[in-house]
């Protein structure tokens, strides 16, 4: 798979900090996944019958998704639930009566 390769060759070429390393571990589990989830979406597409048109319709929409995903995810990195644990807590609210 290239995509995978080369983002490998990529990570074993260069000094990174643990933070990049990050993102591009998780980028590689999302196009692991999708790659699964392409297998299974054509093997189920091809035991119903679906014509070859749909088939190839489908299975490039969900490529592009995941590429996508995955781009997004080598950008941005994952969201972790302990950033919230850093914001401010509310000022208190008074009671009225």
């Amino acid at each position: 798979m290239p995509g995978r390769d080369d983002l490998a060759a990529a990570q074993a070429g260069r000094r990174t900090r643990a933070r990049q390393d990050e993102h591009l571990i998780a980028g590689l589990a999302i196009i692991g996944r999708g790659v699964i989830l392409l297998l299974l979406a054509h093997l189920s597409m091809l035991e119903t019958g679906w014509p070859g048109w749909r088939n190839a319709l489908v299975i490039g929409g969900l490529g592009v998704l995941t590429a996508g995903m995955a781009a997004s995810m080598v950008r941005h990195g994952p969201v972790t639930r302990s950033t919230a644990a850093f914001l401010q807590p509310a000022a208190p609210q008074q009671v009225l009566r």
